[in-house]
């Protein structure tokens, strides 16, 4: 024990004839013990939802979302308003995947998520018999370009990198187009309009991201392919975004198809190889040029 473990207990003050006072130290009283409610798991009840939030705002913030993991660009994701809650439905290639858009969207108040992956769709059909298909001709036309390829790139691997860079780069401007056009048909002008200053801002960031994305897409197979055809930028007329994103599809599209039909075989003859150029040349000029307002 140490000294300063001691105190007094109880006194006696001694004030003459007025007596004696005595003093003593009454026992601690019992501290009241308040125990914290049990913590529940988070996913146990739905957090209350921002009464200030608008469907219109909610559906900005998970397509918003959505468009931050890339999910607009190659999962068929659908997502539409049922009342005053946002559901969202689709298939992504596997189970990580979709708990991934699983936990990233549960954390959104009245979103609902009914997404599937492919390996457990494959796992419940029914197995089918395997069916071998012969060719129809047995004949496959060189690509156009093929005589040029083997030209400018003697080895064949720097033919087959030339290529597949050529048709990732066509590739990558599409997905993008699509993903702006679905959100041009979500999203006409009027409908655009009347969306509320946070949901628009969400919405026409998208909008930028896509169309920088595409640009960007564009530019490079422009000078993946400076060698074979030069194209200069036109840059196009101001319009709205959504009458620009569906002209963006259309030209991307057309580029697509005549990049393929230059390096690609195929059962059909494809076209002459100066021909394609003709028409790759306007196709590369294009520039999409959107911007969200």
């Amino acid at each position: 024990m140490r000294a300063a473990d001691y105190h007094p207990i109880e006194e006696s003050l001694d004030f003459g004839s007025s007596g004696k006072v005595e003093v003593a130290e009454l026992p601690d009283e019992p501290e009241m013990i308040t125990s914290a409610p049990p913590a529940h798991p988070r996913t146990s009840k739905p957090r209350p939802a921002d009464p200030s939030s608008t469907p219109d705002e909610i559906e900005a913030k998970a397509r918003f979302l959505l468009h931050s993991m890339g999910a607009d660009l190659n999962e068929p994701l659908s997502i539409r308003q049922t009342g005053d809650q946002i559901e969202i439905t689709g298939v992504v290639s596997d189970a990580g995947r979709q708990q991934e858009l699983r936990d990233r969207l549960g954390a959104l108040d009245h979103v609902a998520v009914h997404i599937q992956n492919a390996e457990d769709l494959a796992l419940q059909m029914p197995s089918q018999p395997v069916t071998r298909v012969g060719q129809s001709s047995g004949q496959n036309y060189d690509a156009p370009a093929k005589a040029w390829l083997e030209r400018e790139f003697p080895d064949a691997a720097n033919r087959e990198a030339f290529v597949h860079s050529a048709l990732e780069l066509t590739r990558g401007a599409s997905a993008r187009a699509y993903a702006l056009s679905q959100l041009a048909n979500r999203y006409p002008e009027t409908a655009f309009d009347s969306l509320t200053p946070a949901a628009k801002a969400q919405i026409a960031s998208i909008v930028a991201d896509l169309a920088d994305g595409i640009d960007e897409y564009t530019e490079a197979l422009r000078l993946h392919l400076a060698h074979l055809v030069i194209a200069s930028r036109v840059e196009p007329p101001h319009r709205s975004w959504q009458v620009a994103a569906a002209q963006c599809l259309t030209s991307v599209r057309e580029v697509d198809e005549t990049v393929i039909a230059l390096f690609a075989a195929s059962p059909q003859p494809a076209g002459e190889f100066n021909s394609l150029l003709q028409r790759l040349r306007p196709q590369l000029s294009r520039v999409c040029g959107i911007r969200a307002e």
